[in-house]
């Protein structure tokens, strides 16, 4: 939700094929650095006195949360894979299309630098791709990209979906970035929603809005909590903060 922050993508990546459908891409793909800068749009609320009490309570139940298997744990890639790097690694990499992923960023990493109170989710493809919306626009992102990050990442499925159901979900989000071309093709997609409480619209999405209206349009199924009123912070997206929401991988 809040892309409030300057993210520059990992390069150096061992090279593996990446296979979207039918169609198989060979070697690294080049990864331009981008600046995520402030955009317009009204004053987030988290960073008034009572939104930082409130993520503060996100926060410390999220990291209290337990990491449970996945729904389709056959479908998991190992987490010891070469290019994880984390110090503390729970569960397994989500590869299942309609699982999902919130960073929760921490400013002790060298590259890169977060407000406290930013944080960024996507949605799962594939074991190759990840939809996420950016400052550009909802854009597909290499899987291994965010596999391979140092922070808190956290993994997560609805409780209350089958895998059908998840993987419509997934679907969902995929259209909204449009057809694949390459992942370095910025707003190939719908674009950017810097109206964090225009959550009804689907003309345009910001990261956890794009992951709530998913599972809300496929299965009727609404992972908005009661903090931040009715803007879906990431932090909500959560097991243990969410309690729609299992938590099943955790790197930090």
């Amino acid at each position: 939700m809040k892309e409030h922050f300057g993210r520059a993508h990992l390069a150096g990546l061992i090279a593996a094929p990446l296979i979207i459908g039918a169609t198989v891409l060979m070697g690294a793909i080049p990864v331009q650095a981008e600046t995520i800068t402030a955009v317009a749009g009204p004053k987030p609320i988290e960073s008034s006195a009572e939104g930082q009490r409130e993520l503060a309570s996100l926060i410390k139940k999220a990291k209290g949360s337990s990491i449970a298997p996945d729904k389709d744990a056959t479908k998991a890639t190992s987490s010891k894979g070469s290019t994880v790097q984390s110090t503390v690694l729970s569960g397994s990499f989500p590869t299942r299309r309609g699982t999902f992923l919130v960073e929760m960023p921490t400013t002790n990493n060298a590259t890169y630098w977060y407000q406290p109170y930013t944080g960024h989710a996507a949605m799962v493809y594939s074991q190759y791709s990840i939809v996420e919306s950016l400052r550009e626009g909802v854009r597909w992102t290499q899987a291994r990209l965010w596999a391979a990050r140092t922070w808190d990442v956290f993994g997560g499925t609805v409780i209350g979906t089958s895998v059908a159901q998840d993987s419509a979900a997934g679907d969902y989000a995929a259209r909204q970035a449009g057809a694949f071309a390459n992942y370095s093709s910025a707003g190939i997609g719908k674009p950017y929603n810097s109206n964090f409480y225009d959550v009804d619209t689907r003309s345009k999405f910001y990261c956890s809005q794009l992951v709530w209206a998913a599972f809300k349009d496929t299965a009727s199924i609404n992972l908005d909590t009661s903090a931040f009123l009715w803007a879906i912070h990431p932090y909500e997206l959560i097991g243990g903060a969410n309690p729609k929401i299992r938590t099943i991988y955790h790197a930090y």
